[in-house]
């Protein structure tokens, strides 16, 4: 592995990381806006 190759390996770690916050962050705010809906329905 080059000095070329790892500054892209470190991005695409990063990527998939804030990919993943991405999702948790969406689920919660899923699971708040349905408990919301519910509470009004």
């Amino acid at each position: 592995m080059t000095e070329k190759d790892l500054p892209q390996k470190e991005v695409s770690e990063l990527l998939e990381e804030v990919r993943e916050l991405y999702l948790k962050t969406r689920e919660q705010f899923g699971d708040a806006k349905q408990e919301e809906n519910s509470f009004f329905a």
